[in-house]
């Protein structure tokens, strides 16, 4: 499937006739690269009956890149919680290390110390 988002992505970097697609031949290239999320944003992409692939190709990219943040945001805070409690800092200490360093509300540190520890225990 990664490979053919990224043949999509050539086509319609390289090829102008791909850029501005009558609607049933999106949703026929969005069928071929099996990406629920190209299906979903053609609607915000669609002009005078033709869709422009690369605001949708562009935007699926970004939805990407902030999930892949994300994701990568809670591995970081994850492994931060783990090592605190191997060092056995206190979990007060713990909540208040994660708001500072992470620009996150007591709540949600309680919320990622709860769901990052709740394996340790079992």
């Amino acid at each position: 499937m990664q490979q053919n988002n990224l043949h999509l992505k050539k086509l319609v970097i390289e090829n102008e006739a791909y850029r501005s697609m009558e609607e049933d031949a999106y949703d026929m290239a969005a069928a071929y690269v099996q990406t629920e999320d190209l299906i979903q944003m053609k609607e915000y992409h669609k002009k005078g009956g033709k869709v422009d692939m690369c605001g949708a190709i562009k935007a699926l990219i970004e939805e990407g890149k902030e999930e892949g943040k994300e994701e990568g945001k809670e591995l970081g805070i994850k492994a931060f919680i783990l090592d605190n409690c191997e060092e056995n800092v206190p979990k007060e200490r713990i909540l208040l290390k994660l708001q500072k360093r992470f620009d996150i509300t007591e709540e949600k540190a309680e919320e990622y110390f709860i769901r990052f520890t709740e394996k340790i225990a079992e």
